[in-house]
């Protein structure tokens, strides 16, 4: 890939992290009595403000997208590279799934059992996918490094907190955390690459 080429897809990550929060923070004022800090994202599938959410989801699925491909110079050559990426690769498909089948969020159907694995996944794939790029944004940015680690290791111990330890008080707030933390990774990593391919006027 050219530096042109992985600027605009680190451009196009943060961008797609970008349009994730600002869809639910657009929907929660779309939903009728809506509680972000009760009540989960999922729960903004249903009603006038679904689409909007579904989009969010979406853009964020291409984020990772986005976000492998800036990776892949640094990851290729790197311990583990490969499975960091393919982990994002996973995690893309993973939240478009769960983007499709949203609506069936907290119902006794298959497509709620397809949502509810595919909510289990994300905690296997993101922090899997954080840990394994280590040895590539080592590469990168020392920092990055250490901040890669910080958010695998916050996901791997608040994930499970989140999902055995219910509460309808806090759902919300506790994954809009987790959310924030993947996005905070997906954005921060792509701003890093970007930077490492160069200014704009590297080429042409």
């Amino acid at each position: 890939m050219t530096p042109s080429a992985l600027r605009s897809a680190a451009a196009v990550a943060v961008a797609g992290c970008i349009a994730a929060v600002l869809a639910d923070m657009i929907s929660w004022f779309l939903a009728n009595g809506y509680n972000p800090v009760a009540q989960t994202i999922s729960d903004l599938a249903v009603g006038p403000s679904s689409w909007l959410m579904d989009l969010g989801l979406w853009c964020f699925s291409v984020a990772a997208i986005a976000l492998t491909l800036a990776l892949w110079p640094v990851a290729a050559r790197a311990r583990y590279g490969w499975l960091s990426m393919l982990c994002l690769v996973l995690l893309a498909v993973d939240v478009a799934v769960i983007a499709q089948v949203n609506e069936y969020a907290g119902e006794g159907n298959p497509g709620a059992d397809i949502h509810q694995w595919g909510v289990y996944a994300l905690g296997v794939l993101f922090p899997g996918a954080a840990l394994a790029a280590i040895p590539a944004l080592r590469d990168v940015s020392g920092k990055l490094e250490r901040f890669s680690l910080a958010m695998a290791v916050a996901w791997i111990i608040l994930g499970p907190f989140y999902m055995f330890v219910p509460s309808d008080s806090w759902n919300g707030a506790a994954e809009r955390v987790l959310a924030l933390i993947m996005l905070a990774w997906v954005s921060r990593t792509a701003r890093h690459l970007r930077r490492r391919a160069g200014p704009l006027t590297a080429v042409g």
